[in-house]
């Protein structure tokens, strides 16, 4: 978008992606935080299924040792038996932050781990999310 001033106004019929673009400046305002695109897909009508979807496919990016990744899991069930009060819809997002927390540097947020190569996109696990993500937002 070019020739942008201080106030802008969309206008256009309806379908025609407005509300798209809205929604790609709110999700682009907080650079590496994942909560906008979780608040827009929430508003959407999208469930919480297809956001713990894309916890899943961000386990599959992780890049290192599956012994770790294994024991990641079984850390994680064993914290659950011990009384940790994570939902069972969450359990991927638990895999997926203990994991994180077992790097070098330990926490890094998704983006960072990603730029570190902690997580490495291929297309092959990508490709489905991507589509999804196109079909969502119409582009």
């Amino acid at each position: 978008m070019t020739g942008l001033g201080r106030v802008n106004l969309l206008v256009g019929t309806n379908n025609c992606g407005k509300t798209s673009v809205l929604e790609a400046i709110h999700i682009l305002s907080v650079p590496g935080s994942p909560n906008p695109l979780w608040s827009t897909l929430l508003r959407r009508g999208e469930t919480r299924d297809d956001i713990e979807g894309v916890e899943i496919m961000l386990l599959e990016l992780r890049a290192g040792d599956r012994a770790i990744e294994e024991h990641v899991g079984a850390a994680v069930e064993r914290a659950k038996e011990l009384g940790a009060p994570y939902r069972d819809v969450h359990r991927a997002k638990a895999e997926l932050h203990t994991w994180l927390a077992w790097q070098d540097p330990p926490g890094l947020q998704m983006h960072l781990a990603v730029r570190a190569r902690l997580l490495r996109p291929t297309e092959a696990v990508t490709s489905g999310f991507v589509a999804w993500f196109r079909r969502l937002f119409q582009v």
